[in-house]
């Protein structure tokens, strides 16, 4: 899968957001629906701890949150 995820793409390039950056990369190189799948909720829940943490602003998580998901299951899921 090679379709871009700016706003993900840009919380994970703030140093501190290392873990995202791998999970996020974990998705983006996954080949299997299974592998998708779990790299997608752990990227997630990676978000979920940053804006629980107040690392990144709650609209910041909500367009991460439909951008990964429309990443892996489309715009129309």
């Amino acid at each position: 899968m090679s379709r871009p995820m700016p706003i993900c793409e840009a919380i994970a390039a703030v140093p501190k957001h290392f873990l995202l950056k791998a999970n996020l990369e974990q998705l983006t190189r996954a080949s299997t629906y299974q592998d998708q799948h779990f790299a997608l909720y752990g990227l997630q829940g990676h978000l979920d701890g940053l804006a629980e943490a107040q690392a990144i602003s709650w609209d910041q998580w909500r367009d991460a949150q439909e951008e990964s998901r429309n990443f892996l299951w489309g715009a129309d899921a």
